[in-house]
């Protein structure tokens, strides 16, 4: 199946909502072949926000914290190949892989195709969720449906 990813250069901004309801937002960019996440050191359990990048023409995703008040000895950056992942979690943030399109929608006056996805986890449970894209590969939007 052929990877659908962003074709146009974008900057967004995303509302990540936890299982108790708190929102946090987060930053997204991507250019050519690299994504970028910046995200908040709430969101990622830290004292320091990281940012994520993912290089695909490499294979290669790193994350590092950032920020004037990141202490000395926690300036490091962690590589990992994408296309090993991590146990079952691949980092490749690819939906139409793993999707069925059920519609199509509208989100900030973009019109995106929604893909439904469906998980199951460690524990056996099956968890579904929905995730809008445009034509180019950007994310619009994404919940999940149930756990």
């Amino acid at each position: 199946m052929t990877r659908k990813r962003p074709t146009a250069s974008y900057f967004g901004q995303a509302d990540s909502v936890d299982d108790r309801g708190k929102s946090t937002r987060l930053e997204v960019r991507a250019s050519g072949e690299k994504l970028r996440y910046d995200l908040p050191a709430a969101l990622v359990d830290s004292d320091s926000p990281m940012a994520m990048v993912l290089d695909y023409s490499s294979g290669q995703m790193m994350m590092f914290p950032v920020g004037d008040k990141v202490p000395a000895d926690e300036r490091m950056a962690m590589q990992f190949n994408m296309n090993e992942g991590a146990g079952d979690q691949s980092f490749d943030p690819v939906i139409a892989e793993v999707g069925t399109v059920v519609g199509q929608a509208s989100y900030a006056g973009e019109t995106c195709s929604v893909y439904e996805i469906t998980d199951v986890t460690d524990t056996g449970a099956i968890e579904t969720g929905r995730a809008c894209v445009t034509g180019d590969g950007i994310l619009l939007h994404s919940a999940r449906a149930s756990s």
